[in-house]
């Protein structure tokens, strides 16, 4: 078993073993104290019937106080000398008229000293050894409890242990590759939270993974296909002695090079926002005014779509004001791509979440194709090309910028008929 819990079995047994053993020693210490007293209670009339006798006063410690007492007595009785000033006793104190000490002897028995007035000597009243008996019964009662909770105890500990092989089995098996391995969360607390925080670093870190191995594909792909362009027009431009063909050639290659630029951005811009290398400037954001602005700056742009706008005045949440202007421009210009004739924006709060929707009017996605959108180079069409579907990578950024944020993005059909693009975000505490 884990150190750890041998550990903690152990401090829970020395714990319970230690407070019940010192409650015993308290107990035991008032018990016996009750048990002196009763004694005394017991004991004091046959030391007050013999003071009376005044044959006491001439007998010594060597007589048989037993047979000149003449009377039943279930204790031992003897004459003593009265004890000396510095001798301790558990019990050295008054007991009604008279003073009294009183302890255990060798033997475990109780015997009390009673002073004997106009005397030197003292009158010591042993309890007898017949009435003191073993409870055997008692201590096996005690063991007995001992015993069972200390299985209770190693049940407890040993299925906790359990749990944590469990999760350390699990964790083990996803460090060795198996990428599908998730911890069963149907444990108690705090294994349960454990359970869920690993399934959701295993969910990103797949997610990661499948991400960079589709960009290292795709990007190769994405990469070639300006440059195969300028090496064309180099080609070209050998043998061509007209300047207008020359121009036209050297304008394509200056155009594939923008290309390449702007694609090598775009894949930068989302390395840095998976891998946390952008600097982030949070702080509270009010989305009314940002999606105020961004769809105000829509509305502007040639064409004949409607774009509207619905929110509610104190949604702030708290982020990158610069990434979450990048969130939400990009979903603006997805639904521009897409629609027919409107893009509508809406904003509103449930409970302590932020909800952004962007609906159009388009051709909407199909479900089994909605997650999908969101990995990097990917487009639905296979027959749009870049200037309708661009490099697809908007979408990818956004969702990157979202997760960081600890929001979510889902997909849904839109009420006026196209996709509804629906943003969560944490609110931002009013304090």
């Amino acid at each position: 078993m884990n150190s750890l819990f041998v550990r903690f079995y152990l401090l829970v047994i020395v714990s319970i073993v230690g407070g019940f053993s010192l409650s015993i020693l308290l107990l035991d210490e008032y018990d016996f104290n009750r048990e002196i007293e009763a004694f005394l209670h017991q004991s004091s009339p046959t030391f007050l019937r013999l003071q009376e006798q005044e044959w006491l006063l001439d007998l010594q410690p060597t007589d048989d106080l037993a047979a000149h007492a003449n009377i039943y007595s279930p204790y031992a009785l003897a004459l003593i000398h009265l004890p000396q000033p510095d001798t301790e006793f558990f019990y050295d104190q008054a007991f009604n008229d008279f003073h009294v000490y009183a302890d255990l002897n060798d033997e475990g028995l109780i015997e009390a000293i009673y002073p004997i007035d106009n005397s030197s000597y003292a009158l010591r009243i042993t309890e007898a050894p017949l009435l003191l008996e073993e409870d055997y019964f008692d201590q096996a009662i005690i063991l007995f409890v001992f015993s069972l909770v200390g299985l209770i105890i190693f049940a407890l500990v040993y299925q906790l242990n359990g749990y944590a092989q469990r999760l350390i089995q699990v964790n083990r098996e996803f460090g060795r590759g198996s990428l599908a391995s998730r911890a069963d969360t149907h444990m108690p607390e705090p294994f349960g939270t454990l359970a869920v925080n690993f399934n959701s670093m295993a969910d990103d870190i797949r997610r990661a993974i499948t991400e960079q191995e589709v960009m290292s594909h795709a990007i190769s792909h994405e990469l070639r296909t300006p440059l195969n362009r300028m090496r064309f027009a180099l080609d070209m431009t050998r043998g061509k002695e007209s300047m207008d063909e020359l121009y036209d050639l050297i304008e394509s290659i200056d155009q594939s090079a923008e290309e390449l630029d702007e694609l090598i951005n775009k894949i930068l811009e989302l390395a840095k926002i998976n891998f946390g290398a952008s600097h982030h400037n949070y702080g509270k954001i009010q989305l009314s005014q940002l999606l105020s602005s961004l769809v105000a700056s829509a509305q502007t742009q040639p064409g004949k779509l409607k774009v509207s706008l619905s929110t509610e005045l104190k949604a702030i949440v708290h982020g990158d004001s610069f990434q979450m202007q990048q969130v939400f421009s990009n979903l603006l210009d997805n639904a521009r791509k897409h629609s027919c004739s409107l893009i509508a924006v809406t904003l509103w709060i449930e409970s302590d979440t932020v909800l952004v929707a962007v609906d159009d009017d388009g051709t909407g996605i199909p479900e089994h194709q909605r997650e999908r959108v969101f990995a990097p180079f990917a487009r639905l069409d296979s027959s749009r090309n870049r200037k309708t579907g661009g490099y697809g990578l908007g979408l990818a950024i956004v969702g990157s910028i979202v997760r960081n944020h600890g929001g979510s993005v889902e997909i849904h059909e839109s009420s006026y008929g196209g996709a509804r693009f629906q943003v969560r975000l944490p609110l931002a505490p009013t304090r």
